[in-house]
This record gives structure tokens, C-alpha cells and sequence, in this order.
């Protein structure tokens, strides 16, 4: 008589049991700020990374919290050579002036690498 036995996934670092394993998979371990590049399961890189503080800035009637989304997002589109534009609270943190939305004090070339990945509502990897 012949048994069968159901083969068993093999936990991979950084790849959660319900992350896809077909295809290119970016995953982000926040509690290590570790991001893991995985192709058909497999590792590709691994890289450490900044990931959002949970800290909460007030500065008047605006609020903003500095945290890592959580959940399944999507490339939107990838970005050569990205440029930053500083968000209100980048100035607010350096004790600098707010200045107009269209100042080119608000654009850093570089700061973001040569490549981003966009995931949309502003969070780039």
C-alpha cells in the first residue's frame, strides 16, 4: 500500500504563510525594518529600511502620523531618478519656514535614492 504525503511549505524569512508565491513579492518587516525581495518564493534581496516611528506631529490645526501601512498595496508605477517634494512637516521638524507650495525650497533631488517604487498616497519604497 502506497502513502501519500502532502508536501509542507517551508517557512522563507521574511515571507509571510499568506504572502503570494508566484511572481515578484516585496515584503516589509517592520518590527526588524527589514525589507525582503522575494521571485517565485525565492530570495532576492534583503535590505534594511526606514520605516514610520508611530510618532504623531501637531503643529496647530494640522496633524500628521508617522506610520508604516499595513496590508497588500500594489507598485503603482516606478520612479527613476525621484525627487522629494519636503511636505509641510519636513520644515516643521528642521525649525525652518513653511515656504509656498510652489518653492523650490520644497524639491531635494536625491534624497530618495535613484529609484522608487510608488504604492500611491505617498508612500514610496
Amino acid at each position: 500500500m502506497a502513502v501519500t504525503v502532502a508536501a509542507q511549505e517551508v517557512p522563507v524569512e521574511g515571507l509571510p504563510d499568506d504572502a503570494p508565491r508566484a511572481g515578484m513579492v516585496i515584503t516589509v518587516d517592520i518590527s526588524t525594518n527589514t525589507l525582503y525581495l522575494f521571485e517565485d518564493g525565492e530570495a532576492v534581496v534583503k535590505s534594511p529600511v526606514a520605516t514610520g516611528t508611530g510618532k504623531i506631529l501637531i503643529h496647530g490645526d494640522d496633524e500628521w502620523a508617522f506610520h508604516t501601512p499595513r496590508g497588500h498595496l500594489k507598485v503603482l508605477r516606478k520612479i527613476v531618478d525621484p525627487v522629494w517634494r519636503k511636505p509641510d512637516w519636513a520644515f516643521i521638524e528642521a525649525g525652518d519656514p513653511i515656504p509656498p507650495a510652489d518653492s523650490p525650497k520644497r524639491y531635494v533631488k536625491g534624497e530618495l535614492g535613484k529609484y522608487a517604487l510608488d504604492l500611491g498616497e505617498g508612500i514610496l519604497i
